[in-house]
């Protein structure tokens, strides 16, 4: 159908034959109707390397893939996002640690971790 669809792979690995299987059927699947279908692979910046003696520009045209670099979140940013009661109580279970730290406590902790 005309239905579109998105399909994330994250924390994808280039040194991983695993996952380079697994990215091979998820553009196998996209190419099945590229018009309609989008792929998006996140992976970290140290991953990005050159793999399997394709370089990067090469490998990308193969895949038909743009390169967008994301950076971090800065505290502020964090913090503002945090501030929507919808977003915080959708995620307050998963950054909560036991403790009695209140809201900015657990968020200013967990962008540490983050």
């Amino acid at each position: 159908g005309n239905e579109k669809k998105f399909l994330f792979l994250d924390g994808f690995l280039h040194s991983s034959d695993h996952h380079q299987q697994i990215k091979g059927a998820c553009c196998d699947w996209r190419n099945l109707n590229r018009n309609n279908r989008r792929l998006l692979v996140t992976t970290s910046l140290g991953s990005r390397g050159k793999t399997r003696g394709k370089t990067k520009p090469e490998e990308d045209a193969n895949d038909k893939a743009k390169e967008l670099v994301v950076h971090s979140w800065t505290l502020t940013e964090y913090e503002e996002a945090m501030s929507y009661d919808v977003l915080y109580s959708s995620v307050a279970h998963v950054i909560n640690d036991g403790t009695d730290n209140d809201r900015n406590g657990l968020i200013e902790q967990r962008y540490q971790v983050v």
